[in-house]
């Protein structure tokens, strides 16, 4: 068995946040925004999830993720 940890990442713009991911060649998978105000993008095994949180202050609150590449440049 394969296992692995997903983040869920907060998102003060889920539209801007899954556009930015995008550009990085990340897809959308499951329900699209709107449904549950929360969406998955992956690319490979990558997977990350993120919920609405508009009014989070990204100043007081810490939220990271690491995702290792071979060729960050390529990316």
């Amino acid at each position: 068995m394969n296992e692995f940890a997903v983040p869920i990442l907060p998102s003060r713009d889920l539209s801007g946040t899954q556009a930015f991911y995008e550009r990085l060649g990340f897809e959308l998978r499951g329900a699209p925004i709107e449904r549950f105000r929360h969406f998955i993008v992956g690319r490979g095994t990558v997977e990350l999830h993120f919920w609405d949180a508009p009014n989070i202050d990204p100043l007081t609150t810490d939220s990271m993720c690491y995702i290792h590449v071979r060729d960050a440049d390529a990316l």
